[in-house]
């Protein structure tokens, strides 16, 4: 898709990967959704990855304004589903409606290894 606009046709079952469900999430969304503090495991990253390739929009709101990367942090998904997000340019400085980042859920969750990823990603932005 060399004009970077999302798939429609071309997806299995006509799916498109940023259609929503009745409660407004995208499948990238819901996915991050459902982590519920489940160790992100080698079939979620691979899913994570398909939706991303495939023009899913990393920055896409639910209706409470939160991102696929905020309830990563929230549900404390790990690191490794954090830095590919953030890597497919999921923007960590947005804010949901109640004015929280994915820098305050992480903080929230006091879950290390991603609190580490962004203290590393802090310092080169500092340096």
């Amino acid at each position: 898709n060399l004009n970077n606009q999302p798939r429609t046709s071309d997806n299995p079952g006509g799916a498109q990967v940023n259609e929503r469900n009745p409660g407004g999430e995208t499948p990238l969304l819901a996915l991050c959704k459902a982590l519920r503090r489940e160790p992100t495991g080698p079939g979620t990253l691979k899913l994570l990855r398909y939706l991303l390739d495939n023009q899913a929009d990393p920055n896409a709101q639910d209706r409470s304004g939160r991102t696929a990367l905020m309830y990563s942090c929230m549900e404390r998904a790990g690191a490794q589903l954090a830095s590919t997000l953030l890597s497919a340019g999921s923007d960590p400085s947005m804010a949901d409606y109640s004015g929280a980042s994915a820098m305050v859920y992480t903080i929230n969750a006091q879950h290390q290894p991603t609190l580490q990823l962004w203290q590393e990603g802090l310092l080169c932005l500092s340096a």
